[in-house]
């Protein structure tokens, strides 16, 4: 399936909002802890792409410290999949997210 460019532009923008463009001494992604409808939690401390827990119905947070950045995606893949949230700090979604991969920065 092709990439529209505006779907490239937006996509491009999380991404860079999530991962911050500082050295590796300089900066460690904040932990950060999901929570799914299950009530499972899922930790994740390192930056780049994860993988989500599946099985357990939609996110329904994210716990992080104030400054940490977070992306989510409907694919198991961060690349190549649609952007479902974007934030920065915690969150507690009105309505389940239906997530499968995230990345932190």
């Amino acid at each position: 399936m092709p990439v529209r460019p505006t779907s490239l532009a937006t996509m491009s923008a999380a991404i860079a909002g999530a991962v911050r463009a500082t050295s590796p001494d300089d900066y460690a992604p904040s932990p950060t802890t999901l929570t799914f409808e299950s009530g499972r939690q899922q930790m994740v401390s390192e930056g780049g792409c994860h993988t989500l827990v599946t099985g357990q119905g939609g996110l329904v947070s994210v716990h992080t410290t104030p400054e940490g950045r977070y992306v989510l995606f409907s694919g198991p893949q961060c690349r190549g999949s649609r952007i479902v949230a974007s934030g920065e700090g915690s969150i507690e979604f009105s309505a389940p997210v239906q997530a499968n991969s995230i990345v932190i920065g």
